[in-house]
């Protein structure tokens, strides 16, 4: 029974019992105060049970969050890009697969709200960041993205995702005035692990970069016919080529020189030395180089090293 009924029984009692039951009134008083206490807890408790059964209801916003975050997580590269680097083994021919943005780094710990920060690279030369929304798109798999200071040239984005095969893609999709799709890049997952992930996220850039070009091990063959082994690691570390014990790929072509594949030794002062690279098949050669005399372009000088890519990497 509910609080009131008690209540009302325990004031009727108290008001109308008689001087002759008196000893009747003092004994039911009580254990009607502990029958209304006992029902107020029965209540408070079925109440909160109730309340606990009682589902939750999720806005459009957190039902297209709980889908998308942990899919689009992570750090992507532009596919086109990496193919080309695959096949040729060099970033000079890769980059104009690179344009316009290169890279997107998703970090799903950092939603605020319905809203995320998400950081770009255009072209290895420059970031950016956008403001992704866990809005709908225009495509049943895509959500909307905005540049931070307005969209420039009218463009408007979303990004979406592809599954196939067990193999998962990034898409961006850019649009035109009147929401026309004018194009689709596709992006490709940088998988993560302790190398490429102790010093920033644009490590793992570089350790890919360079375990599909130049990474792995080789035998040396010098002028005297001499061999020794040489090891390019993914890190970014060299092994046996004379006092250099660091190297890095030139990605960014932006500004000059911009027209040759180059690789800088780090010398032990902690400056580099720039040299040119090429491969002819599974050999490796790297030539000296000198400035032209503006001291813009470097200049392709005689062969310094050249080494052969041993098949177990």
């Amino acid at each position: 029974m509910e609080f009131g009924y008690w209540w009302d029984v325990i004031l009727y009692l108290h008001s109308n019992i008689k001087p002759p039951c008196i000893a009747m009134k003092h004994f039911l008083l009580p254990v009607l105060i502990i029958i209304l206490f006992a029902s107020c807890k029965s209540n408070t408790k079925k109440t909160t049970q109730d309340s606990l059964k009682t589902p939750s209801v999720m806005g459009p916003s957190s039902k297209i969050m709980a889908e998308f975050k942990y899919i689009i997580n992570g750090q992507w590269i532009k596919s086109d890009y990496i193919a080309e680097i695959v096949r040729s083994k060099s970033p000079l021919k890769a980059w104009p697969k690179a344009f316009d943005i290169t890279e997107i780094f998703i970090n799903v710990d950092s939603i605020r709200g319905d809203s995320l920060n998400i950081s770009v690279n255009y072209t290895y030369h420059e970031g950016g960041s956008f403001i992704l929304k866990f809005h709908k798109g225009q495509f049943p798999n895509s959500i909307t993205v905005y540049q931070e200071g307005g969209n420039i040239d009218n463009k408007q984005f979303e990004i979406g995702f592809n599954i196939s095969n067990r193999d998962t893609s990034l898409l961006l999709y850019t649009y035109g005035q009147n929401k026309k799709l004018i194009r689709t890049d596709k992006f490709s997952r940088l998988k993560a692990n302790k190398e490429t992930t102790k010093n920033g996220s644009t490590e793992a850039s570089y350790y890919w970069i360079n375990k599909l070009t130049i990474g792995g091990g080789y035998e040396m063959i010098d002028t005297s016919d001499i061999r020794s082994k040489v090891e390019f690691k993914n890190n970014g570390e060299v092994t046996g080529l004379e006092q250099f014990k660091t190297y890095s790929l030139a990605i960014d072509f932006t500004t000059p020189p911009n027209d040759i594949d180059l690789i800088y030794f780090g010398l032990p002062n902690n400056n580099s030395k720039p040299f040119i690279y090429q491969f002819k098949k599974d050999t490796l050669c790297i030539y000296d180089t000198r400035y032209d005399k503006d001291s813009v372009q470097l200049l392709i000088e005689k062969l310094k090293y050249k080494m052969v890519k041993q098949k177990l990497y």
